[in-house]
Parts: structure tokens; C-alpha cells; sequence
């Protein structure tokens, strides 16, 4: 898991780098299969599986429409390497998650989303896909297809991602602007702050009274911004965050004293 407390045992163990690969491990496998890409779950959703099929290699750009701005991928490609292909084109999916470390096959089974006023599920984009079925044959499905919607948010359950195809849409600017907010005061503005700007994310922290809150808007790429990233520190705050959450499945007293910690470091 992300945090590296949860471990289990397995029996077979397939890397994947072809759709080949990927079928010839679906059909040989003696029981149930469970997928994984970059581990960022932090619940033990694979407990008890015997076959565990890697997609991390799995992850080539196949081809590009520039005429409909479509990008079409294998499905354990990084929303990071997704994110930097289609920025060169001068495109974006704009519905993306926190963090760009998971792979889209997995983003778009577990119904990943983006936020904010407009915000739709990063499945929205997808209009076509090649799908790995349980007996090992292919079947694709487009959008406007009767299984589209209900593939959407699979969780995995009617197949196996192979081969997707994004829409995207042209590039543009966010603007944010990020800063803690207590948790009644956010609360109070929450309605308002969602209908005036184009991306509202609030991370709650129990046990500090504060939210920390992250607008943004849409602005002319030429506008002067001043920028303040604040204290190099930050960059470690996903490392802390791990090893002190690592402990609170043991010690879940201890929850509350990492919430406070996490937020005196990172969000003040």
C-alpha cells in the first residue's frame, strides 16, 4: 500500500508490457486476478488474491489525434508521463486528481475524479477502450455504447483495461491560491467559494480545527502572478506523512497527535 503497512502473500505474479502479456495472464491464471500499477491505496483492496498482474510496464503512448485531440494509451501509463505528452500538444484533461503517481487504468476504475465547480470523473473523457475479459478474449467499447457508463467506474469487475482513448481539450492556465481556513469559517463561505472560482479543493484535518483551502481560476497565460511557494521544506510533506500515518494503524491513538504534527509542518 501507499503507506507500506499493508502487506499479503501471493501466488503468481504476471509483468505485463504487451496486450499479449496481459491475456495470456488472464487466461492461465488458476484463480482470481487483482491489478496494480503504483500501490497508492492506502486499503488492502488486493487481501487474499492469488495472482497479481504488474502494469507498470504497460505504459506506451500509441498514438495521437491531432485533428479531435484524442490520445490513445496503454492502461498503466502515469497520469504524469499522460499529463507532460498531451501538454506538449498543447491539450489537457481538465478533471485531474491531487496527485499524477497512479496509473489511468486504476484512476479510471476507482472513478477518480477532479474538483471544483465543473468537475466531472476522469472516465468522462474516455471514448473508446479495449477491455481484457475474464476468459481472455478482447472487447472494445466506444462511447455512446450501452457499456460505456457502467465501465466508467468498473472497480475491475467487468474486465481489464488495455488500451484507452482520451478526448482532451486545449491547454490553459490555473491560477491558485492556497491557505488554511478554519474549519467553521469554510463552512460558512464553502457554497460561495464554489460557485466563484473554476477549482475549489478544501483538505479537512481532524483535530486541528482547520481546513486548508485551494482555489483556482482560469487567467490569460501572459498574466504577472506573484508566485511563493512557500519554504522548500514542503516538498517533504507526502515522506512525513507516510512514516507518521505508517504507525496509526497499530497505534490509532496516535492519529491525533500526526494530524496536529502534519498540520503545524505543512499547512500553517
Amino acid at each position: 500500500s501507499w503507506n507500506e503497512n499493508l502487506s499479503h502473500k501471493y501466488n503468481y505474479h504476471f509483468e505485463i508490457d504487451q496486450e499479449a502479456d496481459l491475456i495470456q495472464a488472464i487466461e492461465s491464471a488458476p484463480y482470481r486476478v487483482k491489478v496494480y500499477g503504483s500501490k497508492q491505496s492506502s486499503a488492502d483492496i488486493a487481501a487474499g488474491t492469488e495472482t497479481l498482474i504488474d502494469m507498470t510496464g504497460y505504459d506506451k503512448i500509441l498514438s495521437f489525434d491531432e485533428d479531435n485531440k484524442r490520445i490513445t494509451v496503454q492502461s498503466g501509463i502515469t497520469l504524469k508521463k499522460l499529463i507532460n505528452a498531451i501538454q506538449e500538444k498543447g491539450w489537457s484533461i481538465p478533471c485531474l486528481p491531487d496527485i499524477d503517481t497512479v496509473t489511468l487504468g486504476g484512476a479510471l476504475a476507482t472513478g477518480t475524479h477532479g474538483t471544483g465547480r465543473d468537475g466531472q470523473l476522469l472516465s468522462s473523457y474516455m471514448v473508446h477502450c479495449r477491455m481484457i475479459l475474464a476468459d481472455g478474449s478482447v472487447k472494445e467499447v466506444k462511447d455512446g455504447d450501452d457499456l460505456m457508463d457502467a465501465i466508467r467506474v468498473s472497480l475491475g469487475v467487468l474486465g481489464i483495461f488495455s488500451e484507452i482513448t482520451l478526448a482532451c481539450q486545449p491547454i490553459y492556465t490555473l491560477h491558485l491560491k492556497e491557505f488554511p481556513m478554519r474549519d467553521q469559517d469554510w463552512l460558512d463561505q464553502y457554497d460561495e467559494m464554489l460557485d466563484q472560482n473554476d477549482f475549489t479543493r478544501i483538505l479537512w484535518m481532524p483535530h486541528t480545527d482547520h481546513g486548508y483551502v485551494i482555489l483556482g481560476n482560469k487567467i490569460d497565460p501572459e498574466t504577472p502572478v506573484k508566485e511563493n511557494n512557500g519554504p522548500d521544506y514542503l516538498k517533504h510533506r507526502r515522506a512525513v506523512s507516510r512514516m507518521l500515518y505508517k504507525y496509526t494503524t497499530r497505534f490509532p491513538w496516535f492519529t491525533k497527535i500526526a494530524n496536529k504534527l502534519i498540520y503545524k509542518l505543512f499547512f500553517t
